[in-house]
């Protein structure tokens, strides 16, 4: 099992939530061709963190071949906050959100094959 953290990242986690749910249970090489093609721009640090992920997997003596990505999942980092000149004196909160984005790969398991599968219904 490896995992990989890559925090303060600026995006949303909301944001980030959305392109993580995409990769979950694909090969990583899988996941890579997929996000490379992904429109949302947190696609690119989520491919940081997958291909961070394949390169402590290949220093573990790991098959590429054989991952899975089990887990990938965002978590709320801290939050920058700021104000905006408005009318008449006031001012307006912007928040900027980042999030903590954390990938799991763990090697596929096997699934026993059956010789003769029994067929429903016939």
């Amino acid at each position: 099992m490896i995992k990989v953290i890559n925090k303060f990242v600026h995006s949303a986690p909301r944001k980030t939530r959305l392109v993580l749910d995409a990769i979950v249970g694909l090969n990583p090489i899988a996941a890579i061709s997929k996000l490379t093609f992904l429109p949302n721009s947190v696609s690119i640090d989520v491919l940081k963190t997958v291909k961070s992920a394949v390169a402590s997997a290949k220093d573990k003596n790991f098959d590429d071949s054989s991952l899975v990505i089990t887990r990938a999942f965002c978590d709320e980092g801290p939050k920058l906050k700021r104000r905006i000149v408005s009318s008449r004196g006031r001012a307006r909160p912007i928040v900027k959100k980042m999030s903590h984005i954390t990938i799991i790969l763990s090697e596929m398991k096997s699934k026993p094959t059956k010789s003769n599968p029994e067929v429903k219904g016939a």
